[in-house]
């Protein structure tokens, strides 16, 4: 066995094992993964004989071969080796070694003979559904499943088929014997359930971990006391449990006699407050429930006591009930409200606090902004967008405006710190950006992180400054800046794959510039980067199919009949799945050969990509006026927003400068289509009167002057 493979793929398939392989079992072999090598393709193979995992992954083979490795160690090793990529081979002994630049690793292995084999699965019924509507059902009932393992017919979730009209639903269903959550989705195709369906609880945490969200379809199978999962280069396999789920119906009403409709936002807000004085295990508090006020109390004899009260709309007579918070914050935490909860979907996250010291011209700052709206307003040149950006800054780790950190470090000093709490998910956790001349430092709750993906799942955000005009107006490299920008603060993980496509790309033109050409090399790398970018451009298109309906209709009613909005993507990479797409730039790639060797660098691949935005068939950037390129910016921003809270997710939106870009017609728009989506807005003007419209109980109106900030 003797193989090269891309570093960063294989860390990421790797970490779909981690949580199928049995670490403490008695059998050593189910803590492995195991590595099937051959022709141009690894598979990886991880079971516990109760879940499995089955990954393809890209790979330059010299020799096929088979060889079982400790899961763990061997992610460990890969996700930490400095160069990307990757040479891996079978030494003596039945050892893993591992060579990465100057780097070398030798793992202990086992038998590929000694590997459990996977049964075999007769299909019975397969279906399809999106993606992210499955990982969605998953969500809404996976934190109901009971833990108590003595409780077997609740250890697990139920599954069965529900006609509505002529959609076919797959239902899912949990409980604890204390709380039950029920989500439905669409799917299409046969589906024959067997009477009992019980997944297992480690079987869906794999799934919440291994499905993404978005429109791509995955494909579901059901056997005989076993479900199948399949997606390109990807199977998920795992047994039913055995044990009968009750009869739940018998304990749901038809229709209940009591029926509140509260702000999400504001109720978890409530939960997290009183909870601090809740002691005792039944988390109990008391809820009262009239005409048009929730009052929720909390009477600790020890702790103390609080009454708050939230505003409601009431169907039924008034009631008093107990309830326990955590199970409430369980539903709460969820970016998607489970099937038959009533509660308006507001949004879940909110900066309520906001701190700076030495950042740009402002004083330092320590500013309540716990509001739906926040307005910062003043002249110009006060510290209004300079606030933005340090607001963006903490939302995406990058600056609104500088080229570099250094450069928001206030004159004449050496440092500057922004911080924030932020409220996700029914959680406030403390976020902090150190800034010095010599780079960056990021803490999340006091502790110093490098893992960003942790960072961005509690913070992100949208934002419209008068530069976004560059969207249509400027080069190719600007839209597909803008289309990475949505793809990431929409799934953080896409990141990953722009950062390995460019790592690729610069290697590539590394050695096509090299003063003697290793043509082997450049194979390997040709390779490597038709499957980066394939990759890459999938991503980009998926996230522009999902933008553009909420795009358009967003444009319509900024612009009124004015003009019709067309988006597309143009690529080389063609077809309609990524193997399709690997093999088209993998054609392009040899036939532009000569051409890449004579200009040293790589003439074919997304970095030379088009995101084409049109109005009535002909090119904005070319054929559209100015205040319609500024709606056209305006909706792109806004379908962004509008596709987050469609997933579930709520970023901040950040809109700079409201009295220049737009006029009263437009602001006026954009105020409605703000307050109908949700989540916290932050905006700037030099005429607070421009946003006189935005709901004055929920608006915090901040003056800046001289980079001191006055709510």
């Amino acid at each position: 066995m003797d193989f090269y493979i891309d570093r960063d793929e294989f860390s990421r398939g790797l970490a779909h094992v981690q949580g199928v392989v049995e670490r403490r079992s008695t059998q050593p072999v189910l803590s492995h993964v195991l590595l099937h090598v051959q022709e141009e393709n690894l598979r990886i193979t991880a079971t516990d004989t109760e879940v499995a995992f089955i990954g393809d992954l890209s790979a330059n083979v010299k020799k096929g071969g088979q060889l079982a490795v400790d899961a763990g160690s061997l992610f460990q090793v890969i996700r930490t080796l400095p160069e990307p990529t990757v040479r891996l081979a079978l030494g003596s002994g039945n050892r893993l070694e591992i060579t990465s630049g100057r780097t070398f690793f030798r793992l202990p292995g086992m038998l590929a003979e000694e590997y459990p084999p996977l049964p075999a699965f007769d299909a019975r019924g397969t279906v399809k559904m999106k993606e992210g509507a499955l990982r969605r059902l998953v969500e809404q009932t996976a934190f109901a499943v009971a833990t108590d393992d003595a409780r077997y017919g609740l250890n697990g979730a139920h599954m069965e088929r529900r006609d509505d009209g002529d959609r076919s639903l797959l239902r899912v269903v949990s409980t604890d014997g204390h709380r039950l959550s029920v989500a439905e989705g669409v799917f299409e195709g046969e589906l024959a359930i067997p009477a009992r369906m019980l997944v297992p609880r480690k079987a869906l945490a794999v799934m919440r971990k291994l499905l993404e969200g978005g429109d791509s379809e995955v494909e579901v199978a059901f056997g005989e006391g076993a479900i199948r999962l399949s997606r390109p280069q990807q199977t998920f396999w795992f047994r039913l449990l055995d044990g009968e789920f009750p009869d739940y119906n018998a304990v749901v009403p038809k229709r209940g006699k009591h029926r509140a409709i509260i702000r999400k936002a504001e109720l978890a807000s409530t939960l997290k407050r009183v909870s601090i004085l809740v002691q005792d295990r039944a988390r109990a508090v008391q809820f009262g429930f009239s005409e048009s006020e929730l009052e929720i109390q909390v009477h600790n004899v020890d702790r103390g006591e609080v009454d708050e009260k939230v505003p409601i709309e009431l169907d039924g007579d008034p009631i008093t009930v107990g309830f326990n918070t955590r199970y409430l914050q369980d539903i709460l935490g969820d970016g998607n409200p489970p099937q038959g909860t009533r509660y308006r979907v507001e949004g879940c996250l909110r900066l309520k606090r906001l701190a700076a010291q030495g950042f740009r011209n402002l004083e330092p700052v320590d500013l309540d902004t716990d509001a739906r709206f926040v307005v910062l307003h003043g002249d110009n040149a006060q510290g209004k967008t300079n606030t933005m950006e340090a607001v963006y800054l903490l939302s995406t780790l990058r600056p609104l405006r500088a080229r570099r950190h250094r450069d928001l470090i206030r004159w004449g000093q050496r440092s500057a710190a922004v911080a924030g709490a932020v409220a996700h998910a029914g959680l406030v956790r403390n976020y902090r950006i150190d800034l010095h001349e010599g780079g960056r430092r990021i803490q999340l709750d006091g502790k110093g992180i490098t893992d960003l993906s942790e960072y961005f799942e509690g913070i992100r955000a949208i934002a419209f400054t008068p530069r976004d005009v560059a969207i249509v107006g400027d080069a190719p490299k600007v839209r597909r800046r803008w289309i990475d920008r949505a793809a990431f603060t929409a799934r953080p993980a896409h990141l990953d794959v722009v950062r390995s496509f460019r790592r690729i790309l610069d290697q590539t033109t590394a050695a096509l510039r090299s003063e003697v050409v290793d043509l082997a090399l450049v194979d390997v790398l040709d390779e490597q980067l038709a499957t980066a970018g394939a990759e890459l451009v999938e991503r980009r298109v998926r996230m522009l199919e999902e933008l553009e309906p909420h795009v358009k209709r967003v444009y319509g009613e900024l612009a009124g009949a004015v003009g019709r909005l067309g988006l597309r993507y143009q690529t080389e990479a063609t077809g309609e799945t990524v193997p399709e797409r690997v093999q088209a730039l993998r054609e392009r790639l040899g036939a532009r050969r000569a051409d890449a060797l004579r200009r040293g660098r790589t003439l074919v691949g997304p970095q030379g990509d088009e995101v084409i935005i049109e109005l009535n068939g002909k090119a904005a950037r070319t054929f559209g006026s100015q205040g319609q390129v500024r709606s056209v910016v305006l909706a792109l921003k806004l379908g962004e927003l509008i596709a987050a809270r469609a997933r579930g997710d709520a970023p901040l939106f950040l809109l700079d400068d409201v009295s220049s870009e737009l006029d009263a017609h437009r602001t006026r728009r954009l105020v409605a289509v703000l307050e109908d989506l949700g989540g916290q807005v932050f905006a700037t003007t030099t005429d607070v009167s421009h946003l006189a419209s935005l709901p004055s109980e929920d608006t915090l109106k901040v003056r800046v002057e001289r980079g001191v900030l006055a709510p």
